[in-house]
């Protein structure tokens, strides 16, 4: 508690001290502040560490200062913390979630310069070619914050732009260094990005998104092709992991994600399939399962959530009722399977209830589930069999 309540203050003194310079450099501030609650129940067949303690209590804010002169110089500044309200060996993790500046060199030119956030595609779940997003590479699970990018974005018409950009994830050296270029066309109801990545100077990834919205359905295809896979395969069984996995040797892997939503009436239908060649096959799935068993966990590090089997498919409806206009209600499921075998499939059920209290602050009820077959994904690799939480979020 003690940990958590001395990054609440640090927090807010950063925060007063911008509040304070912002009438001398005419910022505009906006942010969120969230609390919440949420009970967990374990699943017992999860490898890995077991917390031991159900009950949690939580908190996030992020703070956002921004100001946009006459000149088209821009910058941003957000800034975030989150920890636990209760437990006292947790200390709040302030950090930065976004801070750079964008500036103006020719006609329809700019250059942006810092931690960016930087989304790709159009799919709702299942993001298979976001290279930018550390939360949604391939491979070992990512942690850390947004990387650093250098970015020269180019307005060629109303329809056309394209970009050049190199960015970085803890480089320790200049073989670290990752490029980019990408071009941007969207007219009428079709739009189409394209991406070329040269990671670590060497490994190419092609990251293409194709939308079209007819009436009121969306129809969209995201699809990335990497010369080199990402996924890891065990080809020993000694418990050392640096010896027991390795990329698998397939060359010109693709993932691709085919989706449709459909809105109508305060009403949303989504439905999202995704095939990944590199993924595990029922085999790969087994004895990756069967690892984390003799060895207690040892490998976890080396799975990624949806990036994991070779096929999924998620579907979600969310609704606002006419009689009861401050309610929302979501609901989804996402499938993890491998065709011709139930043992290997597994469900994921989301729900969330929204009430929007006022304008800016709204409450939620959160449940989570999951069930399917013995060797499945989720019923393995999931921490927690079923949660349910509230939260109280408030904008400004």
């Amino acid at each position: 508690m003690k940990t958590a309540k001395s990054g609440i203050k640090i927090f807010l003194v950063i925060s007063m001290l911008l509040f304070m310079v912002k009438s001398a450099f005419a910022m505009d501030i906006s942010g969120n502040f969230l609390i919440g609650l949420q009970f967990r129940y374990e699943n017992g067949d999860y490898p890995g560490f077991k917390e031991q303690n159900n009950f949690i209590s939580y908190f996030s804010s992020n703070l956002t200062f921004s100001n946009m002169s006459d000149k088209l110089f821009y910058y941003l500044l957000d800034l975030n913390i989150k920890g636990d309200l209760v437990a006292q060996d947790k200390s709040a993790d302030l950090g930065i979630e976004q801070c750079y500046l964008q500036f103006s060199v020719f006609d329809f030119s700019y250059i942006y310069c810092g931690l960016k956030n930087r989304d790709m595609g159009t799919a709702h779940y299942f993001s298979v070619g976001d290279r930018l997003n550390p939360n949604h590479i391939n491979g070992i699970s990512q942690s850390g914050g947004t990387p650093g990018l250098v970015e020269y974005f180019h307005i060629l018409s109303g329809s056309t732009a394209y970009g050049l950009l190199a960015y970085f994830r803890d480089a320790q050296s200049y073989d670290d260094i990752n490029l980019a270029a990408y071009l941007d066309y969207s007219k009428g109801n079709f739009s189409w990005e394209m991406y070329h990545f040269l990671e670590q100077l060497k490994n190419q990834f092609l990251f293409t998104s194709l939308a079209y919205q007819c009436g009121n359905s969306l129809f969209y295809l995201d699809a990335v092709w990497q010369r080199n896979p990402e996924q890891y395969s065990i080809i020993a069984q000694t418990g050392n992991t640096d010896n027991d996995f390795k990329r698998k040797n397939e060359k010109n892997m693709l993932a691709t994600t085919l989706g449709i939503s459909y809105t109508s009436k305060g009403k949303n239908l989504l439905l999202e399939y995704t095939h990944r060649q590199e993924g595990y096959n029922m085999e790969e799935q087994q004895t990756y399962l069967d690892y984390l068993q003799a060895y207690d966990g040892i490998g976890l590090n080396y799975y990624s959530l949806y990036n994991f089997a070779r096929n999924y498919l998620v579907a979600s409806v969310a609704w606002d009722m006419a009689s009861l206009p401050d309610l929302n209600f979501e609901v989804a499921g996402i499938l993890s399977f491998q065709p011709g075998d139930k043992d290997y499939s597994s469900m994921q059920y989301l729900g969330k209830v929204t009430y929007q209290i006022e304008q800016n602050c709204a409450l939620s009820l959160n449940v989570s589930h999951i069930s399917g077959g013995k060797c499945g994904e989720f019923t393995n690799l999931a921490p927690n069999k079923s949660t349910v939480g509230v939260a109280l979020n408030y904008h400004f």
